[in-house]
């Protein structure tokens, strides 16, 4: 069961203290990634790959996932893609989280995919809560978590040339407002918004 509630509360009492940095949050966002999946382990600074060293590699077994790279709360993620370190990530790992522990953007192949956010850092250090926020997250990391991308090399391909990603959990558009990036490419899609009621699965 997704500890989401258990993480924004560790989140808010970490800011609340003051002196936080982005590896206080970082024990919170491992036990949350690792609720929503049984079986799932992200390690916090694993072994450096050729592309670098991505704060976490997720891993079912012995099987790479994907990679997440954690940001201080706050830190703006547009000017953080553009750095050499998330350029050089985009590169190299076929499935990438950057995150600031509240908004979370994943990439696949180098390409965006998808962006929710849980919540917004107030002035006050309060977390305001966005509508839906915890639904659109956990989606966007379930989607993740099961996407058939190389973890490494963004080159592999399958024999079509496009990334496959399972189906996702697809929900009504008028209900939210995931910001999915990127259109169909070869058998790569976006998980696009259709039916309110379909099985949780990864974009197809």
């Amino acid at each position: 069961m997704p500890l989401t509630s258990e993480y924004l509360k560790q989140i808010e009492q970490a800011l609340a203290a003051g002196n936080a940095t982005e590896h206080t949050h970082r024990p919170a966002l491992k036990s949350f990634v690792e609720s929503l999946r049984s079986g799932i382990v992200a390690t916090n600074e694993p072994k450096r790959e050729q592309y670098g060293a991505p704060d976490f590699a997720v891993m079912r077994g012995e099987t790479p996932l994907g990679y997440i790279e954690a940001k201080d709360v706050g830190t703006p993620l547009d000017r953080e893609e553009k750095k050499e370190q998330i350029v050089r990530y985009l590169g190299g790992l076929g499935n990438l989280v950057l995150t600031d522990y509240l908004e979370f953007r994943w990439y696949v192949d180098g390409k965006h995919r998808m962006t929710a956010r849980l919540a917004t850092k107030t002035r006050a250090g309060k977390l305001r809560l966005e509508p839906d926020g915890a639904e659109h997250v956990e989606e966007l990391l379930s989607a993740f978590l099961e996407a058939q991308a190389a973890t490494v090399g963004a080159a592999a391909r399958n024999v079509s040339g496009a990334a496959v990603f399972p189906a996702a959990r697809r929900t009504n558009q008028g209900r939210h407002a995931i910001n999915h990036a990127g259109k169909t490419e070869g058998l790569a899609r976006a998980c696009e918004i259709s039916a309110p009621d379909a099985e949780v699965g990864g974009c197809r």
